[in-house]
C-alpha cells in the first residue's frame, strides 16, 4: 500500500498517468468526499490520466490514512493535507477536483493556496433523499460555503467551475462538463480577440463572426471542439500586423497556417509553448528577426514553413530535437551561417527546402544520402567532394 510520509503524518495515495510521454501534461488530483476514499474516484481515472497525471488520496481519518491523535480536524488543516501532499510529490500546481465535503475542502485550499491552482471543479451532488444541495454557491459574484462563511471571490480564483449533479447522473457516467468547458473557452476567446486587434482585424478579407457572442468555431477561420480552438486558418486573409505573444497560451492548438498575408515582425517564442501544435505555416508573410529557438520544445510538429519571409540568424540546432519533422521549410529568407548536419539526420524528413538563403560554407555528406526532395543552396559543395 503506497504511503506518502510528509512531516510525520503518512497519506495513502495512487498516482495514474497514461498520457503520452513525448507530450507535456498537467496533473489533476482528485479530493474525495466524507466517509469516502480515493477508490471513489475509480471510474474517472482511465479518461482523465489519458491526459495527464491523475493524484488520488485518503483524506486523513479516512481508510488508509489515519487521523493524527493531537491534531484536531478543522478546514484550514484538511486544505494544507492537500498542499501536503503536493510538497510530497514534488507538484507544485494541480487541477483540483473536489466531491461533496472534498469540494468543501476544495475551495479553502483555493482560498489559501491560489498560487498553486492550475484551475478548480468542486463537485456538489443533489441528494434525492433530503432534496437539497451541499456545498457551495455563488451570491452575487461571491462563492459561499453552504454555512455562509468564508467568502471566495472571483479575484481569488478567476476560473471556478462549480456544477450539481445526481447521484444516478454520476452512476451513468453523464457528467456535464459545461461550464468547465465555457472557462476554457473564454480563455482561447480572449487569446483570439487579442490576435484580431493585433491584426488589423476589421480590415480582413472575411472576419465573420469574429468578436462575436458566437461559439468560437462559428468564428471565421476557427476550428475545434466547444472548449478549445484546435485549427486556426486565415491563409491569403490580408491580415497586417504582428503575431502577439499571446498566441503561445492556446493550449489545444494543433494546426495554424498565416500564410500569404503581411505579417511583421518576429516569430514569437511563446508558440513554443504551443505543445500540441503539428503543423506551422508562416510563408510569404514578412516576418523579420531569427528562428526562436524556443520552437525546439515543438515535440509534436511535422510541418514547419517559414518561406519567403526576411528571417536572418541561423538554423536554431534545438529545432533538431523535432523527431517527428517532416518538412522544414525556410527557402528564400535571408538566414546565415552554416548548414547542420543533424538537418539529415531527422527520422522523418521528406521535404528540406534552404535554398535562397545565405548559407556558408559546404553542404553535409548526410543531406545527399536522405531520401526524400532536397532544395539546397546550388552554389554550394557537399563536405566531402
Amino acid at each position: 500500500m503506497p504511503i506518502l510520509d510528509v512531516n510525520g503524518s503518512g497519506f495513502y495515495y495512487h498516482v495514474d498517468d497514461f498520457s503520452d510521454p513525448w507530450l507535456p501534461s498537467e496533473t489533476v488530483l482528485l479530493h474525495h468526499s466524507a466517509g469516502g476514499n480515493l477508490h471513489r474516484w475509480r471510474a474517472w481515472v482511465p479518461t482523465l490520466a489519458r491526459f495527464g497525471t491523475v493524484v488520488r488520496f485518503d483524506m486523513r481519518g479516512h481508510a488508509g490514512t489515519p487521523p493524527l491523535p493531537h491534531l484536531r480536524f478543522s478546514l484550514p488543516d484538511l486544505a494544507a493535507d492537500i498542499a501536503r501532499v503536493m510538497d510530497g510529490l514534488e507538484i507544485e500546481k494541480v487541477h483540483l477536483v473536489g466531491a461533496s465535503a472534498g469540494g468543501i475542502v476544495s475551495l479553502r485550499f483555493a482560498h489559501d493556496f491560489p498560487d498553486r491552482l492550475l484551475g478548480l471543479k468542486a463537485e456538489h451532488f443533489l441528494s434525492p433523499e433530503k432534496g437539497r444541495r451541499a456545498g457551495a454557491v455563488e451570491i452575487d459574484g461571491e462563492w459561499f460555503y453552504h454555512n455562509g462563511n468564508m467568502p471566495l471571490t472571483r479575484e481569488v480564483v478567476p476560473d471556478v467551475c462549480l456544477f450539481f449533479q445526481t447521484l444516478e447522473a454520476v452512476e451513468a457516467h453523464e457528467y456535464d462538463y459545461s461550464c468547465w468547458e465555457q472557462s476554457l473557452q473564454a480563455v482561447d476567446r480572449e487569446v483570439l480577440t487579442v490576435f484580431f486587434n493585433a491584426t488589423n482585424g476589421p480590415n480582413w478579407k472575411n472576419n465573420a463572426n469574429w468578436l462575436s457572442d458566437r461559439p468560437l468555431n462559428e468564428w471565421f477561420g476557427v476550428s475545434g471542439t466547444a472548449e478549445h480552438v484546435t485549427i486556426l486558418r486565415l491563409d491569403g486573409n490580408q491580415l497586417k500586423g504582428v503575431i502577439p505573444p499571446e498566441i503561445g497560451s492556446l493550449e489545444y492548438l494543433l494546426f495554424l497556417y498565416l500564410t500569404d498575408n503581411h505579417l511583421t515582425g518576429e516569430i514569437p517564442p511563446q508558440m513554443g509553448n504551443l505543445a500540441r501544435l503539428r503543423i506551422l505555416h508562416l510563408s510569404q508573410d514578412e516576418l523579420r528577426g531569427r528562428v526562436p529557438a524556443e520552437l525546439g520544445h515543438l515535440a509534436a510538429m511535422q510541418s514547419l514553413r517559414f518561406r519567403n519571409n526576411q528571417l536572418t540568424g541561423g538554423i536554431p540546432d534545438e529545432l533538431s530535437n523535432l523527431m517527428i519533422l517532416r518538412s522544414p521549410e525556410l527557402g528564400y529568407n535571408q538566414m546565415r551561417g552554416n548548414i547542420p548536419a543533424w538537418l539529415g539526420n531527422l527520422p522523418r524528413l521528406e521535404y528540406l527546402d534552404i535554398d535562397g538563403n545565405r548559407f556558408t560554407g559546404c553542404i553535409p555528406a548526410v543531406l545527399e544520402s536522405r531520401r526524400g526532395e532536397r532544395v539546397l543552396p546550388p552554389k554550394l559543395p557537399y563536405c566531402d567532394r
